[in-house]
This record gives structure tokens, C-alpha cells and sequence, in this order.
């Protein structure tokens, strides 16, 4: 048995179809299961759940889903707050006149509009101040959602569901959270269009207080740097001027930007780690025309016999084994500071 490399979202190869199986393949299907299993035993942290779902109807279909709130849940989280980072840039040719210093020595108006400097490497400071926080969190602050990516292609590509309205909904049984999301209908038949839309959906955790950077209220957001890392998190304040600056070639001459920067102050997480005490995750899944009505159960369903289908045959149950592992864990690259 072997770990195999495990290739994530955007890698070429994800969208490149497979070659056809050959006789010999089989052979060593038991062994490439194998590898699998240690590879998933051994990948730092999992999703919740994801199952395919097919709308043949040309009407929209609800899907309703309703997780069981785990219990045993931890986190720890690593965070920074008051770091700088490069959020725009900009090429400019912006005259910053000079200010004489001494007989041999000039520098830039620092104080023209846009000659400001606002360079934070190695200014006091500027790397911000790091925390950590670590404890249980308790089975009712953690809500869930979904997320749907529909199937299509000779690829199978995934792209995000735009239509796909979801909603948090009561009649939930106790120790469950009811949600319920709209898949789109089947384009009205015609030569092309004919198939069913192929639909992934995704269970996630969302709204965790203790993952909040510093406890810092929302929202919040994605931060884009210029050097391409993306921080969870918020900008606190943002300062534009100069970085970049072209001397003069003679002492009467002026000193010109040549390039504009727009610094931002702000906290992120850094590292966060969700882990679940070893124990079964249980999903009630069912499927309606008016995201309402649901099927008789031992559950206490309200009844509606015509307009729903099993997911399995235990009335749309699914189970997943959390076991001793992380349910999530990431960790951030934060941007240099210019």
C-alpha cells in the first residue's frame, strides 16, 4: 500500500478525460483501492459529504437535507491583525518634485498628491500581531449549509450553481438543522438539451463564531494581494502612494513614481483546524416540488406520497464516519509586506 498524490482544484489534470481501461487494469484495481483508502486515511482533513443528484423534470426540484448537529466538536485557530499587504498597484510616471536635504543629498515631495510614501518593510510594526485560541464548540453554534456544482462537459467539469437558491428551514427533527435548496429544471427538451442536469452537492459548515480572526465581528471576506495569496478576513484601513521611486540623474532634477500601491491594514486567519471526535455524521435527504412537504418516517415527516424519491432505502439517509480525524484543516500563506 502506498499514498498517492492527491491533485486539488485548479490542476490541469482534473479536467483532462481518461483513457480507456485497458485488460491489464483490472488487475491491479485491488491494489489502487487500497492506495485509496490510505490516502484518504491520511489526507489532512475531509468535506462533510457530497452526493449527485439528476433533475429529468423540466420544473425546479427542492432538495432537503437535514444534518445532524455533531457533538464533540474542537478548533484551533491561529489569526493576525494589524498586517499590511499590497491589495492594488499601478505603473505611473508621476513628477514628486525633490526637497533639498543637504548640498549633495535631495528626495522626493513627500507631500504632492500621490508622492506619499507608503512603503511598510521594516517599519515598526508592520507584520502585525499574531494570536491563537483553541477549545470545544458547542453542537448548536455550528450551522450548515449546502453548496451545489452542476456536472457537464465531455470532462465532467464542475461549476458553481448560481440558481441554486438555499434556505435555512424549520421542522427539523430534534438534533437536526433543515436545509433546503433549489436545483434547476432540465432545459426544455429539444435534439441538444435532453439530458438530466447532473448536480454535486456539498455539506459545509458555516457561521463558526471561534473562527472569527481575533474575534472580530463580520463580515468578512476574501482578501486578494497583488503577489497572488488570498487571506480570509478584513481590511482594517488602506493607505495609497508610492513605492516605487526613479531618481534624478542630476542634483536640480526631480524625482518621479514610478509606481502606486494601495496598502491594507488587516486581521486573517492564519491556520484553522476543526476536529470531530470519532462518530457518525447523519443526513436525511429527500426531494419535493414545493421544498415543504415531506414523506411519512419514523422521523416525523408530513406526509405527501407523490412528489418526493428515496436517496437509499432508509428514506434518504446517509451516513458518514467522521472517525478521529479533522473535519478541516487550512492553513494560509500570507503576502509579503513591501
Amino acid at each position: 500500500m502506498s499514498v498517492l498524490e492527491i491533485r486539488e482544484y485548479p490542476d490541469p489534470v482534473l479536467k483532462k478525460p481518461a483513457r480507456k481501461l485497458k485488460p491489464g487494469d483490472v488487475e491491479n484495481l485491488p491494489e489502487l483501492i487500497g492506495d485509496m483508502i490510505e490516502t484518504m486515511d491520511d489526507a489532512p482533513g475531509v468535506g462533510l459529504v457530497q452526493f449527485a443528484v439528476y433533475n429529468v423534470t423540466t420544473e425546479p426540484v427542492f432538495l432537503t437535507v437535514d444534518f445532524q448537529r455533531p457533538t464533540g466538536l474542537s478548533y484551533e485557530r491561529d489569526d493576525i491583525r494589524d498586517r499590511w499587504g499590497e491589495t492594488a498597484r499601478s505603473t505611473v510616471n508621476l513628477d514628486c518634485g525633490r526637497v533639498v536635504i543637504d548640498a549633495t543629498t535631495t528626495e522626493p515631495n513627500y507631500s504632492l498628491p500621490g508622492c506619499n510614501d507608503v512603503r511598510k518593510a521594516g517599519v515598526a510594526g508592520s507584520g502585525g500581531v499574531a494570536g491563537s485560541a483553541s477549545g470545544s464548540i458547542s453542537a448548536g453554534s455550528a450551522s450548515f449549509t449546502v453548496r451545489v456544482f452542476e456536472e457537464s462537459g465531455p470532462a465532467g467539469e464542475l461549476t458553481p450553481c448560481l440558481t441554486c437558491a438555499v434556505t435555512s428551514m424549520p421542522g427539523a427533527p430534534p438534533g437536526y438543522e433543515r436545509v433546503v435548496v433549489q436545483l434547476p429544471a432540465r432545459p426544455a427538451p429539444n435534439p441538444v438539451a435532453q439530458l438530466p442536469r447532473k448536480l454535486w452537492v456539498h455539506g459545509a459548515i458555516r457561521t463558526v463564531a471561534v473562527f472569527r480572526p481575533q474575534n472580530e465581528a463580520p463580515p468578512f471576506a476574501d482578501i486578494a494581494f497583488q503577489d497572488g495569496t488570498v487571506v480570509a478576513g478584513k481590511v482594517q484601513a488602506t493607505e495609497t502612494g508610492c513605492t516605487n521611486y526613479r531618481a534624478p540623474l542630476t542634483f536640480q532634477g526631480n524625482w518621479f513614481c514610478i509606481r502606486q500601491s494601495t496598502q491594507s491594514r488587516y486581521r486573517g486567519l492564519t491556520r484553522a483546524r476543526l476536529t470531530a471526535s470519532g462518530q457518525d455524521l447523519q443526513l436525511r435527504v429527500f426531494t419535493s416540488l414545493d421544498g415543504v412537504s415531506l414523506p411519512v418516517d419514523s422521523m416525523g415527516g408530513v406526509a405527501h406520497p407523490a412528489y418526493f424519491s428515496q436517496f437509499s432505502r432508509t428514506w434518504g439517509q446517509v451516513i458518514f464516519s467522521f472517525g478521529a480525524q479533522p473535519v478541516w484543516n487550512t492553513t494560509e500563506v500570507l503576502p509579503p509586506i513591501l
